[in-house]
């Protein structure tokens, strides 16, 4: 189970511009999520899936 905080401050340090992470390996892929969610949010990136119309 990936720590919150660990990714709650990764985000923060992503979207304050920094490009270099470090993270335990049982955390690479919850951490790679976060700054994959972070870019998408900056429109630094596509993101995998738009919805549209949900009410």
């Amino acid at each position: 189970m990936p720590d919150a905080g660990l990714l709650a401050a990764a985000s923060v340090y992503a979207w304050l511009g920094a490009r270099v992470f470090r993270a335990p390996d049982d955390h690479e892929a919850a951490l790679r999520q976060v700054l994959d969610m972070v870019a998408s949010i900056e429109g630094t990136r596509q993101p995998l899936v738009s919805r549209r119309g949900l009410a």
